[in-house]
């Protein structure tokens, strides 16, 4: 097959673009429609999805116009990767029509530029690099690379001693780790004073947000909260898919930060991954947003605990070729070139 029906998502479509999803091998509870549909006042909704001939969906993309120019589309700004995800039977040459097609439903809408953010390998189920291909076959540009740090559980590395000392720190001053929704209310003010103190930024969620999906997506969002002497001191919220444990928030006040809090939960966040038996456990990125600043002193923090470092991407695609009617690359092309 050499041509797909790509349309625009439509909210009836949600149980069949979730079944893609779950059988892609690089989705997450981020790409199911209930988690893209929180926010959904913040974006103009892009999604596309691709039928084949039976008119069954095979593959969806989960995208939305960029809040900041109106010329952009980006798959997906809520959610931290996205990207093309399809059933595993779609790949090499279909895959790469699938993706043309694609760009050219949203070249014909208007659109100039996709920003397209891939899904870490380390969050695959199944090896599913086909996007990446075809993003050289397309003549994507690599517009911005980020630094994360990640543990394979499977294959840990030793913390440092200066980790151990810290932990035991923690343990010694009857630091304690309460976890649950529940903590919400008294834990945000904790992140959001961190997070001003020290970076000058407020959290990406509001509370009301955190509270909303973490009670419609447990247990893939945990709560943790580090208390000392019946006060929250820190916290690390904690993303959890097949494949990987993502942590999206980690802070400590600073008295959280004098007496270790933050190795006690990362330790009891790392339990919690391997009883899920995932494989990885992702820090996050040690960078600014564009990439191009690298915070060393965070990074080194993170691989104390045995982690080695991962990289995010992004690539552009200018959409100029694909808003004609007759493509320079077809989709038969796209395999021949494959083949060649």
């Amino acid at each position: 097959m050499t041509d797909w029906n790509v349309a625009w998502y439509r909210p009836e479509e949600h149980e069949e673009w979730d079944r893609v999803v779950a059988a892609s091998g690089t989705g997450t509870f981020l790409h199911r429609r209930s988690f893209l549909a929180y926010h959904g006042d913040r974006f103009v909704d892009r999604s596309l999805v691709a039928r084949d001939d039976n008119g069954h969906i095979q593959g969806v993309f989960p995208a939305a116009q960029s809040p900041v120019d109106a010329n952009v589309v980006v798959s997906h700004p809520g959610a931290t990767f996205g990207g093309l995800l399809a059933t595993p039977d779609v790949t090499g040459g279909p895959y790469l029509a699938m993706m043309e097609c694609a760009l050219r439903s949203w070249a014909r809408a208007g659109y100039k530029t996709l920003k397209y953010k891939p899904v870490p390998a380390i969050y695959h189920t199944i090896p599913r690099e086909d996007d990446r291909y075809a993003l050289w076959i397309l003549d994507a540009r690599v517009s911005q690379r980020a630094l994360s740090a990640c543990i394979d559980l499977e294959h840990r590395l030793p913390a440092t001693a200066r980790r151990n000392r810290s932990l035991g720190k923690a343990r010694r001053a009857n630091c304690s780790i309460e976890q649950g929704s529940a903590i919400l209310p008294e834990l945000w003010p904790v992140i959001e004073a961190a997070l001003k103190e020290r970076h000058n930024v407020r959290p990406v969620h509001t509370l009301e947000e955190m509270q909303y999906l973490a009670l419609s997506f447990e247990p893939e969002i945990q709560c943790l909260g580090a208390s000392l002497l019946g006060e929250f001191v820190g916290a690390v919220i904690l993303f959890l898919s097949p494949q990987a444990a993502h942590v999206q928030y980690s802070l400590t006040s600073t008295a959280g930060m004098a007496v270790g809090a933050m190795d006690l939960l990362v330790e009891q966040a790392i339990e919690i991954a391997r009883a899920r038996r995932v494989r990885f456990f992702d820090f996050g990125i040690s960078t600014d947003p564009s990439g191009t600043a690298l915070n060393d002193g965070l990074h080194r923090f993170k691989t104390e605990f045995g982690a080695g470092a991962v990289v995010y991407e992004q690539y552009d695609i200018e959409l100029g070729l694909y808003a004609a009617d007759s493509l320079q690359k077809s989709g038969a092309d796209l395999i021949n070139i494959m083949r060649g």
